[in-house]
């Protein structure tokens, strides 16, 4: 894959959270789930223009940065919300020359959209019903349960799942937000930890 050594301005890309803000206040609502946010994957040398140039699109917005997993197979992720203008995008780098994100831009060849996130009332309860209209989760091939991650923390939590990629390497995440209104790096280092037990679990071809 050819890492990008300057600024891209790829179609979609540059304006994504004005387009966020039509799409939340187009689709209040998808089979009855509100969208929680969406999330760009990007290469890691655009990274911090993606983000100066959300910043310039909403200056009343916050913005918080992770780093999750190893250096070699983890990703870079700034979190961008402006609750006012119904906007909350995640961009996402690889920091390193594996794991999914590496994945996913060699899959698809370009920067774009890796994941939409629904917010539902009951995740397990979501979980199940998708899972029986033939959606598949990660960690959840036996028990779809078992594809729910958690964190707590006191009376609050943040409860996620995640499917299986659809098309082009992008999939939908399952998010119920007791109290937490932020990302939790743990969940996702919970989901790392998940699909590498799911991958070490395949079976060789004969």
């Amino acid at each position: 894959m050819h890492r990008a050594e300057t600024y891209i301005d790829l179609p979609g890309i540059q304006d994504v959270p004005s387009a966020v803000a039509r799409v939340t206040r187009r689709a209040a609502s998808l089979a009855g789930y509100t969208i929680d946010h969406v999330a760009l994957c990007v290469e890691a040398a655009n990274l911090s223009r993606y983000v100066a140039r959300a910043r310039e699109q909403l200056p009343a917005a916050t913005s918080r940065e992770y780093c999750v997993a190893d250096f070699a197979g983890g990703m870079r992720i700034v979190e961008v919300r402006d609750p006012g203008a119904g906007v909350h995008v995640v961009l996402a780098a690889p920091t390193g020359e594996r794991g999914q994100l590496v994945d996913f831009l060699d899959l698809t060849g370009a920067e774009g959209l890796q994941h939409v996130a629904f917010a539902v009332p009951d995740v397990r309860a979501a979980v199940v019903d998708l899972a029986a209209r033939g959606l598949h989760f990660v960690g959840g091939a036996n028990d779809p349960e078992r594809a729910i991650v958690e964190v707590r923390e006191g009376e609050s939590w943040l409860r996620q799942a995640f499917t299986e990629p659809l098309f082009g390497g992008m999939f939908f995440e399952l998010i119920e937000r007791r109290g937490i209104v932020e990302m939790r790096p743990e969940n996702i280092e919970s989901l790392y930890a998940m699909k590498a037990d799911c991958e070490r679990r395949v079976p060789e071809p004969a």
